[in-house]
């Protein structure tokens, strides 16, 4: 993880620092090559899914699009509900997949290039607090924070 992150939390909060020391270095690495788009789909197909099986799911979405790492948008319009829902997805899923696609066509989800000049405020209002954590811009000491928050829950329970 980021040493500044780490630099940061250290010096901002003495409860932080000690956790950091307590629960050892933060795992969490970006995925940069992600779109928007990409990661605000793949956070719907992990809600209320273990990971394997939201992951299987996105193996058999990707299989609808041959030829592409990960379908774009616009590739959505050419396939059915009927064919996503055959990949394991919600109709509730796939409505929302839908409506991402939709946002992401029209703007309201930008794409990487623009992502990278917004400030926060802006991303947290067009996206979510997901994309800020995962997506192509965000602010390392923020996810880092999250990350030891969860590992305070886990140590309190040893």
């Amino acid at each position: 993880m980021n040493a500044a992150a780490l630099k940061h939390l250290s010096a901002v909060d003495p409860v932080m620092r000690r956790l950091i020391r307590q629960a050892g270095p933060c795992e969490l690495e970006p995925e940069t090559r992600r779109s928007p788009f990409q990661s605000l789909v793949q956070a719907v197909a992990h809600q209320q899914l273990h990971g394997t099986a939201a992951n299987n799911i996105l193996t058999r979405f990707k299989k609808l699009f041959p030829g592409r790492r990960f379908p774009r948008p616009e590739d959505l319009g050419g396939v059915t509900d009927a064919q996503i829902r055959a990949c394991g997805f919600s109709f509730a899923k796939i409505a929302a997949i839908r409506d991402i696609a939709a946002k992401a066509l029209d703007g309201t989800i930008p794409p990487s290039r623009h992502i990278a000049k917004l400030p926060d405020e802006e991303i947290i209002l067009r996206l979510t607090e997901a994309l800020l954590a995962f997506g192509e811009r965000w602010k390392p000491h923020r996810t880092t924070a999250a990350w030891y928050l969860w590992r305070a829950v886990d140590l309190a329970k040893k």
